[in-house]
């Protein structure tokens, strides 16, 4: 861990062998982060152990605790925990934009991208644009989930949504992979200022390739895609600027994809993982959603969320001060024996309509429910298209903020393009 990073934390002796991702999330190896969070729950559901500059940092970890605090914005702010804690980690995102120019792409996203809209265009888009995927490495016998497939995939439907050209998806992903992941995963380690270094690169290169498209659109071209919706809208009575329609289209890009590639790579994990699961879902439609909803409790891509408390609350005998960072473990909460029997079980057959992950009001954004749809139609067509699907490996897993597999390395009998 670099000095600043040190230098940034004060961490309580129990949890000194933990680094908090301040930078660089994704980088974090750390398989035993479940037995930590248990021992918070086993001395009182409610510890502190970090403290940023200023501020202590606390966890709450049982299920009951962890809901009660999602639903009491009032005390619990998500937020000013986005503004103060997590921007700076990771970056904006949709639940957590406040000030008039956040508000207003907040603004044309939903009322431009509904439910409805989304709903409709992207069932034209989802199963398209996975086949083409793995049509590029169904015959190679090998592959990487993660890289191949589970980081293009949510690219490419958004993309597709927008109307952006298929070839340039490639290059879009690495430069998400530094505004939304503050980093390629895969390259090398950098420090805060080399990281804003390339996030303002990549910025930089991501509009100079956007501003032609959005010019074809203002001329009238490209129908009625994504992109000339956003062209198209109104705000207060004016037209989006070009600044405006690029800051809406990268937070579209950003706000889903960690969640979506993640949740992704953590069901196929668990599904090859799992003996005789891949067999069993592959013939059954119904038993995939179960998959896609039992992979969401036992390994959410999102295990902690931020919120930062508005006024003085005491959780089980522990006081909490107001202006105090408190991280909703909804890893841990998911795992409740109080509410999930076997709860480290990832169990085909279980119904766990009542997991925290994505259930909470401000979630309730144009990415999850697009999240799901996506890892339906994943796990349908890895399935059909990659016969004895199997690990080559066991996968690592890092990141506390946003967790899932770094990397899925599988073997599978090799077939020939079809679509």
């Amino acid at each position: 861990m670099s000095s600043n990073a040190q230098n940034a934390l004060s961490v309580d002796p129990w949890w000194a062998h933990i680094w908090f991702g301040v930078f660089q999330p994704m980088r974090v190896d750390f398989s035993d982060f479940l037995a930590v969070l248990r021992t918070i729950d086993e001395r009182s559901g409610a510890g502190q152990p970090w403290t940023v500059p200023g501020m202590p940092v606390y966890v709450l970890t049982r299920y009951d605790d962890v809901r009660s605090a999602f639903l009491d914005t009032d005390t619990f702010s998500p937020r000013n925990g986005h503004q103060t804690f997590t921007f700076p980690i990771l970056r904006p995102t949709l639940s957590g934009l406040s000030g008039r120019g956040d508000s207003l792409c907040r603004r044309v996203i939903q009322s431009q991208f509904s439910v409805q809209w989304m709903t409709k265009n992207a069932a034209l888009r989802l199963r398209p644009g996975a086949h083409a995927l793995v049509d590029r490495f169904c015959s190679d016998g090998e592959a990487d989930l993660i890289g191949q497939f589970a980081q293009l995939y949510p690219l490419a439907v958004v993309g597709g949504l927008l109307g952006l050209p298929v070839e340039e998806w490639c290059g879009m992903s690495q430069w998400v992979k530094y505004l939304a992941l503050s980093g390629d995963v895969d390259g090398p380690s950098e420090d805060t200022a080399q990281i804003d270094a390339r996030r303002q690169q990549a910025t930089k290169e991501c509009g100079e390739w956007l501003q032609p498209l959005i010019k074809s659109r203002r001329r009238g071209c490209g129908g009625e895609d994504g992109l000339a919706r956003l062209v198209n809208s109104f705000v207060d009575s004016q037209q989006l600027s070009d600044e405006q329609i690029m800051r809406c289209i990268l937070l579209l890009f950003c706000d889903g994809l960690d969640a979506t590639w993640l949740a992704i790579g953590n069901m196929m994990a668990a599904v090859l993982s799992t003996g005789g699961a891949a067999e069993r879902l592959n013939d059954d439609a119904e038993l995939r959603y179960w998959a896609l909803e039992e992979t969401l409790r036992w390994a959410p891509p999102v295990p902690l969320h931020a919120t930062l408390t508005v006024r003085d609350v005491d959780i089980r005998g522990t006081h909490i001060p107001a202006g105090s960072m408190v991280m909703l473990s909804i890893l841990s909460a998911n795992r409740d024996t109080t509410r999930f029997p076997e709860p480290d079980r990832w169990d085909l057959d279980r119904r766990p309509t009542q997991h925290l992950t994505f259930r909470t009001p401000e979630h309730f954004s144009p990415g999850s429910h697009l999240t799901r749809a996506q890892m339906l139609i994943a796990l349908e067509v890895l399935l059909a298209r990659l016969p004895n699907l199997q690990l080559i490996e066991q996968p690592s897993y890092g990141g506390i903020l946003i967790r899932g597999p770094k990397a899925l390395r599988v073997s599978f009998d090799s077939t020939a393009r079809t679509h």
